[in-house]
């Protein structure tokens, strides 16, 4: 199954104003369907329960239980779903706060530790991932000028 974050058709926020949404979607990747240029919509989510836009990465943990979105410009955070009936579907557990400006994070191979580089923070938060939900690490953040990416190497 294939999650991705996307904006909606415009819907209405005020009185003759009109926004988009951020939605997490799970379609269906067929191979021989997409050969037809269609994926198979399956559901939809609010991506940001605080609706605030500049939703940005997806993740999904190691044992493929858990889905993490990244939320960015207003409500600097990370969604945290469980992924139910095989992918086909998500359950929002909780939201984090993290530092400003969440451009990336990675979850550790292991699946034990979250990565967030808080790119206006100028530093990269690591949280405690326990059944899904992030906590403290105790594990003090990485100082290091506007981190945008975070990638683990397989070499040792």
């Amino acid at each position: 199954f294939l999650q991705l974050i996307n904006y909606t058709d415009k819907v209405e926020v005020g009185k003759d104003h009109f926004d988009q949404e951020l939605m997490l979607s799970v379609y269906r990747f067929i191979e021989e369907h997409y050969k037809d240029g269609e994926l198979s919509f399956l559901s939809a989510y609010q991506a940001d329960p605080l609706r605030s836009g500049g939703s940005a990465d997806i993740r999904v943990s190691p044992d493929g239980k858990y889905l993490y979105a990244s939320h960015r410009l207003e409500s600097d955070g990370i969604s945290i779903f469980r992924i139910l009936d095989g992918g086909r579907a998500l359950e929002f557990l909780a939201y984090e706060k993290t530092g400003r400006h969440p451009r990336n994070f990675r979850i550790s191979p292991d699946g034990r530790f979250l990565f967030c580089a808080c790119r206006d923070s100028d530093r990269i938060d690591i949280y405690e991932i326990r059944e899904g939900l992030l906590y403290p690490s105790g594990i003090p953040s990485i100082p290091i000028s506007q981190p945008v990416c975070i990638e683990f190497s397989t070499q040792s």
